[in-house]
Order: structure tokens, then C-alpha cells, then sequence
């Protein structure tokens, strides 16, 4: 989720894991620390 996601955003991510959705919110730090695994 990049910066100044807006409710709009979040709130749709809420509805699809009320729907039983697995979604996990990843900010934007922690993208790039997994894209990154296993480069160095």
C-alpha cells in the first residue's frame, strides 16, 4: 500500500477480507525488503 492510501482503499481491503479474503497489507519499506531477499 503506497503512501496516502485513502480510506476509499482501505476500506475495500476490510470488505474482502470480511469475505474471507487472506489479504495482508503490505506498506512500502517492507515491499522493498522483500523484492530486495536474497540480492545481497
Amino acid at each position: 500500500m503506497g503512501q496516502g492510501a485513502g480510506p476509499s482503499k482501505i476500506k475495500k481491503i476490510e470488505e474482502w477480507q470480511a469475505k474471507g479474503h487472506d489479504i495482508r497489507i503490505i506498506y512500502e519499506e517492507e515491499l522493498k525488503q522483500i523484492l530486495n531477499y536474497g540480492k545481497e
